[in-house]
C-alpha cells in the first residue's frame, strides 16, 4: 500500500488508499513526528474513533490506512470527523466513476 496506494493529504493526517474488490479494510498508524507511546496511542484512537464516528456508510472497495500527523492530537474532534468525512466521500466519487 505504502508503494503502490494512491495518497490524499490533510494536516491531520495522510490516507492512503486502493482499491480491492470484494471488501473493505481500514488500517490506522502514526507518524514518527508524534513521540512518546502515549502520544501515538492517543493519536491513533482519536483517529480510528473518528473513522468510526463518519457519516458515510456506503463506501466502496477499497483499502485505506489513515497515518496521523501531530495536528491529530490538536485538532477539536468535531474537526476531525468532518476531514474524515470529506476524505471517505472524496474517495467514494472518486472510484466510483
Amino acid at each position: 500500500m505504502f508503494e503502490r496506494g494512491r495518497r490524499l493529504e490533510r494536516p491531520a493526517f495522510v490516507v492512503l488508499w486502493s482499491p480491492t474488490p470484494g471488501k473493505q479494510q481500514a488500517g490506522f498508524t502514526v507518524s514518527r513526528q508524534i513521540r512518546g507511546a502515549v502520544k501515538r496511542n492517543r493519536a491513533r484512537r482519536r483517529l480510528r474513533e473518528a473513522y468510526r464516528h463518519r457519516t458515510i456508510q456506503d463506501l466502496p472497495d477499497i483499502s485505506t490506512i489513515l497515518i496521523a500527523r501531530p495536528p491529530v492530537l490538536t485538532a477539536g474532534f468535531a474537526g476531525l470527523v468532518l476531514a474524515v468525512d470529506d476524505v471517505l466521500r472524496q474517495l467514494g466519487r472518486t472510484v466510483g466513476r
